[in-house]
């Protein structure tokens, strides 16, 4: 039946907070697979994101022929995928946390696996992987996305699907919720806001779920470089906050961002290439060495001029040895000689982000 909303958290329960938009075909597959968890105590809320197709009629008939389960369903104007998770949010009751998209769908014992460890453990969240499959829920098996990382030193390289991940309730007042301004890449902005808050996770070796491709309105499909800086620059905003007890970003991040500033460059994306350069110098504003040559490298609107400070950069092993050794050019430039095996074979660095088409 459709319940209310429920101010009280209760313990042990896990909220699964399903959004939705014009998912009238592909919902309840979602809805059924949370259905048949063998984990039992769990509360579902489907927040239709003012959907204009069958959605709500839908939901309302998966209730009537389900009457002892829990499930909420809350109705909103179209607002993005942002606000309606926000909207389950502050709707739910649980002390656990789970989202699902309306299109993708999670084993019987997916929940039971996840919240073992986390109320064995005081991690913020617990995460596993998923495998990418075709609308019908066979697995792609020659697709090697779905693969949940998590990395200590770079936090552009935390990355992971949406519904591989169960997390306390508490920590997401810690690191606030969904960023709403954001049409794409909020998920990987708000797990990089949680990771600064509260740290990193613990880590499952097992698959939990299947991602769904299809042609149904699936906006990963479409990321760009745009979205990418615009999420970068959304963490950035965060994070200089004022009361941040870390304001910094590791040379490792930086990297990945002078990355994705070439990449623009290279693609005759200028505008998107001085964005980058801008959270560049935001964040080397303490080493004035760095800054000039960042400043100057972004001087230039080339493709070919990037292209090759791309392909030289790609193969030298950090950001600091790329920038020591481009200072050796310019006057008054740093004379440090490159740090001994400094150069590597080309890395998962050449989409650092993980959120841009490339």
């Amino acid at each position: 039946m459709i319940q209310k909303d429920s101010p009280t958290v209760k313990p042990d329960l896990i909220s699964v907070i399903i959004p939705t938009f014009n998912r009238a075909q592909l919902v309840p597959d979602a809805m059924d697979s949370v259905a048949r968890q063998t984990y039992q105590n769990i509360e579902m809320l489907v927040v239709d994101d003012g959907s204009v197709d069958n959605t709500l009629e839908v939901l309302e008939d998966w209730s009537a022929n389900r009457p002892a389960f829990a499930l909420k369903v809350i109705k909103q104007n179209n607002a993005g995928v942002s606000a309606a998770r926000n909207a389950g949010i502050a709707a739910s009751s649980g002390e656990f946390v789970y989202f699902l998209d309306s299109d993708d769908l999670i084993y019987p014992e997916a929940l039971q696996e996840l919240v073992t460890p986390l109320r064995e453990s005081s991690a913020p969240y617990v995460l596993a992987n998923i495998w990418n499959a075709d609308i019908n829920g066979n697995i792609l098996h020659a697709q090697k996305s779905g693969i949940s990382s998590q990395c200590p030193n770079n936090i552009f390289w935390n990355c992971w699907m949406t519904h591989a991940a169960l997390y306390r309730r508490d920590i997401l007042g810690l690191s606030g919720h969904f960023n709403e301004s954001l049409k794409t890449g909020e998920d990987k902005e708000f797990h990089w806001r949680l990771i600064a808050s509260a740290g990193l996770g613990l880590m499952l070796d097992k698959r939990i779920g299947l991602r769904r491709l299809h042609h149904l309105g699936h906006l990963s499909a479409n990321r760009s470089h745009a979205d990418s800086v615009e999420v970068i620059e959304a963490y950035a905003d965060w994070l200089e906050e004022p009361g941040r007890k870390d304001q910094s970003l590791s040379s490792e991040a930086l990297e990945s961002i002078f990355a994705l500033a070439l990449r623009c460059g290279k693609d005759g994306e200028f505008a998107l290439k001085s964005r980058a350069i801008v959270l560049l110098e935001r964040f080397s504003r303490k080493d004035s060495i760095r800054t000039k040559i960042i400043t100057f490298i972004g001087m230039y609107d080339s493709k070919t001029y990037f292209a090759l400070l791309l392909a030289v950069a790609e193969n030298i092993n950090t950001f600091r040895s790329f920038i020591l050794s481009f200072g050796d050019f310019l006057p008054g430039g740093p004379r440090t000689s490159q740090p001994k095996g400094g150069r590597t074979k080309p890395t998962q660095k050449s989409d650092p982000i993980g959120i841009s088409s490339g």
